[in-house]
């Protein structure tokens, strides 16, 4: 979601945290502007995908209260070695009550 438009923002940084905006935008060899930028833009995905997954979580507990369907750990694990190990033919669990 790009736009043309933009708005500029005043944030109190520690001394810390400039020190680090420094080091991070001369090692990456970009301003300020582009690092905060991207560190935003980071924050506002990650929260998202985060509440996201909580959604799903909750839906997924809702749905093992109404069916009692699962897989166990073990189950699981079991199935990752077995494509860890190469055999990517390997079933994986199916769900039980």
């Amino acid at each position: 979601m790009s736009s043309d438009k933009s708005v500029q923002v005043a944030v109190e940084l520690d001394d810390a945290t400039v020190l680090e905006l420094n080091r991070v935008a001369e090692v990456d060899g970009i301003g300020h502007t582009d690092v905060i930028q991207r560190a935003i833009r980071f924050y506002l995905d990650h929260g998202e995908n985060y509440r996201r997954l909580l959604t799903e979580g909750a839906q997924s507990w809702e749905h093992y209260k109404r069916k009692g369907l699962h897989v166990t750990g073990e189950e699981v694990d079991a199935w990752l070695m077995d494509l860890e190990a190469g055999r990517f033919d390997a079933e994986p669990p199916k769900c039980h009550t």
